[in-house]
């Protein structure tokens, strides 16, 4: 009976760790006096349809709603007396989206993970549903509370590679080196973005980072023979 509790508690153990039940407490506060009822329309709902919520009157003025929900970034606006929409005066984030039956611009709520895998998740689902610049913010943010973590700088790099992003992209590897010096994986991301820069614009000054980064490189056995080919260039 001692071991099969254990074997249970780990087995929830490692469901949590998946992230798949990380939620987190969200509050929404709403100041309008002389109105009667205040809901929040949103894409709150499983799934993430349509669902509105009446927020609670804390004060004469004060409309508000506690709500726990996944990581992610939530489109929502609030209605006035079933009558009128308001966004959210706090948030300078705008979306032009659809959310259920309702088209228009909506306040963005950016909910994120606690924890570094939830981090990357979020950045997938992003990505998979195309949404490469909420990725991005994703990704920034998680290098301000993981800044260790070269996965991180090294997707960022990738994501403005494919949009021909070269200098965003070098930022990236960049600041990915600065934290994590030895990672040469990153400098050989950074060494090719600067060839990509250098073929691009033929400035001689992205050759010359180049050519740094390559002279590192060069004393690694993995990279000695492209680092060397790369060094011969003009």
């Amino acid at each position: 009976k001692r071991i099969a509790t254990c074997f249970i508690g780990l087995l929830i153990c490692a469901k949590v760790l998946s992230g798949e039940e990380e939620r987190r407490n969200i509050s929404f506060t709403f100041y309008k006096s002389g109105v009667d009822k205040v809901e929040i329309v949103g894409d709150f709902g499983k799934n993430r349809k349509i669902a509105v919520l009446p927020m609670l009157m804390e004060e004469k003025n004060k409309w508000v709603i506690h709500l726990s929900i996944e990581p992610g970034f939530y489109c929502y606006r609030y209605f006035l007396n079933r009558k009128h929409w308001r966004r959210d005066p706090n948030v300078k984030e705008i979306a032009i989206s659809k959310v259920g039956e309702i088209e228009g611009r909506f306040s963005v709520a950016e909910v994120y993970p606690t924890q570094y895998y939830g981090f990357i998740k979020l950045m997938k689902e992003f990505l998979h549903e195309g949404k490469k610049d909420w990725a991005v913010k994703v990704l920034i943010e998680a290098s301000k509370k993981f800044p260790e973590k070269s996965e991180i700088y090294i997707r960022l790099g990738v994501i403005y590679e494919e949009d021909e992003l070269y200098g965003f992209a070098a930022d990236a590897y960049t600041a990915g080196i600065e934290k994590n010096p030895e990672d040469y994986k990153l400098r050989h991301l950074l060494a090719l973005c600067y060839e990509k820069m250098f073929e691009t614009t033929g400035k001689a000054m992205y050759k010359k980072n180049a050519n740094k980064q390559w002279l590192i490189l060069k004393k690694r056995p993995k990279y000695y023979e492209e680092a060397k080919q790369y060094l011969m260039k003009k």
